[in-house]
């Protein structure tokens, strides 16, 4: 297709579900203040069952073997990181207090933390650690 990037399918190519998908609406499902954000219980969990919408999203989240952390990349507004008060450069460093040093441990976060109702995650900003606090609320 003109214009598209070399190596990437056009809407509708190679695509079982018949086309793209469409970016996430975070809309109402998710409210920051203070360091705090409260998240759509419902909202979440249809993206943990099933996280390629996050996919259309710019951000992303590198493992760095010179650090052995993961480090957020290319975080961009209107992207679910964003939204949650992440940024580009941000070096995860725990999730509930367990260090997150190699992608093992981020599986075994990402596992743990199925049915959480709070997720604690302390980040490497500018030299300083930040914690955000995300709180599933609803049904």
């Amino acid at each position: 297709m003109p214009g598209a990037e070399p190596g990437l399918a056009a809407a509708g190519e190679g695509d079982d579900a018949g086309g793209e998908t469409p970016p996430i609406d975070v809309g109402d499902s998710i409210e920051c203040s203070g360091g705090t954000c409260l998240i759509d219980r419902h909202w979440a969990q249809s993206l943990w069952s099933n996280p390629e919408p996050l996919l259309t999203d710019a951000a992303r989240l590198v493992y760095d073997s010179q650090q052995h952390r993961f480090v957020c990349t290319t975080v961009e507004p209107g992207d679910v990181a964003h939204a949650l008060g992440l940024r580009s450069g941000d070096v995860l460093l725990t999730i509930n207090g367990l260090a997150i040093d190699g992608p093992e441990a981020g599986l075994l976060a990402y596992v743990e933390n199925e049915q959480t109702e709070v997720v604690d995650l302390t980040v490497l900003r500018d030299g300083r650690e930040h914690t955000l606090r995300f709180e599933f609320v609803g049904p």
